[in-house]
């Protein structure tokens, strides 16, 4: 006899084991000893070292540059990624196959690759200032390699295929018919959209 649907469900998560023993050991170990290592002088432990390191106000000034070029990269994700993951879960056909080759294919390319890349196109020669100098926009190159510009593009080029494809998951899985109905019910498009479709979108 069977064993019972709900009995196989609850078992279910041992086929997470080996990807979660793979993140432990290899990287939940490591940083809870670095993290340890880090209160720890030959005496014993104290947080002096990250009392120095917060005195600093050159480390806040670190630190919240980190945090706004994360933010700005985030920003710029999604400002690319939303109307491109629903550009993808609307295309049909051989246009949806494109869309979806043009945007897996860049993951397989390198960090080194793509950094390389970049260089070239953001250099005082390169294709993005000669486009600049040519429609007249400025007058001379314009310094973007080792700026916070230059790094928030890289940032995106590398970090917006993974804000498009959980968004276009969502998108594939809504009830087109809830749009519908809130247009059949009088609401207007900007409404449909902030009231229906972008809750709908938010576990993306």
């Amino acid at each position: 006899m069977s064993a019972p649907k709900t009995d196989r469900a609850d078992r279910t998560w041992l086929l997470a084991l080996p990807g979660v023993g793979y993140l432990v050991v290899l990287y939940a170990v490591p940083l809870g000893l670095l993290l340890l290592a880090s209160f720890r002088i030959p005496e014993a432990f104290t947080v002096s070292a990250y009392v120095e390191f917060f005195s600093d106000s050159f480390n806040w000034y670190v630190i919240w540059n980190t945090l706004r070029s994360a933010l700005l990269t985030t920003g710029f994700c999604l400002l690319i990624g939303y109307p491109a993951a629903f550009a993808l879960a609307w295309a049909k056909g051989w246009v949806q196959g494109v869309l979806l080759i043009s945007l897996i294919l860049p993951l397989s390319v390198g960090i080194v690759v793509k950094a390389f890349a970049w260089t070239i196109v953001l250099r005082s020669d390169g294709v993005l200032n000669q486009a600049l100098m040519a429609i007249g926009l400025t007058d001379e190159p314009i310094r973007l390699i080792f700026t916070e510009t230059g790094l928030i593009f890289g940032a995106v080029n590398v970090f917006v295929p993974f804000m498009i494809m959980p968004i276009y998951s969502v998108i594939r899985l809504m009830d087109p018919r809830l749009p519908e109905a809130a247009r059949t019910l009088g609401a207007g498009p900007f409404y449909v959209f902030w009231k229906v479709v972008v809750p709908l979108t938010i576990p993306a």
